[in-house]
C-alpha cells in the first residue's frame, strides 16, 4: 500500500512549501494557526499532567508549539507522525533540545504504534491531502 500510495501522491514541490511554512511556525517565526488555537481550547478539559499526545500528520511539529504555549506546566509527551522524510528530519532539527518530543515517519492510514500508546490523538488538516484509496 505504501508504495502505491506514494506513487499516486507525489507532492514534492508542495511538501517543500509545507515544510517552510510549518518550520517557520514551529520556530515561532510565523503565527500560531487558528486551528491550533481551537484545538487547544477543545483539549483544555481533557489534558492531564504527563499525557502522551500523538499528532498524526504533524509536518514539523508546529502544534507542539501551541501545546507548549497553552500547557507548558503539564509536561506533555508529544509524538509527531508524518509520512515525509523532509518533514520528520526538519522537525528533529527544530525540536532537538526538547526531551518531550519524538518524531516518527509513518502514514495516518496505518499508525505504527500499539493501541493505547497515547492519551490524546489529533489529526488536523490531513484528510484533505489523502487521495481516495481503493
Amino acid at each position: 500500500m505504501k508504495k502505491k500510495f506514494q506513487q499516486c501522491y507525489d507532492v514534492s514541490e508542495k511538501n517543500k512549501t509545507y515544510l517552510k511554512t510549518s518550520a517557520n511556525r514551529s520556530k515561532g517565526i510565523f503565527p500560531e494557526m487558528e486551528v491550533a488555537k481551537a484545538h487547544m481550547k477543545i483539549l483544555k478539559s481533557h489534558l492531564k499532567k504527563n499525557d502522551r499526545i500523538l499528532d498524526a500528520g504533524c509536518l514539523t511539529g508546529h502544534f507542539y508549539r501551541s501545546f507548549l504555549k497553552s500547557y507548558k506546566n503539564l509536561n506533555l509527551q508529544y509524538t509527531g507522525l508524518d509520512p515525509w522524510d523532509l518533514h520528520i528530519s526538519e522537525a528533529k532539527k527544530i525540536w532537538k533540545k526538547d526531551t518531550n518530543v519524538n518524531f516518527k515517519k509513518g502514514w495516518v492510514q496505518k499508525i505504527p504504534f500499539k493501541n493505547n500508546s497515547f492519551d490524546i490523538s489529533i489529526c488536523s488538516n490531513v484528510f484533505t491531502h489523502i487521495p481516495s484509496i481503493e
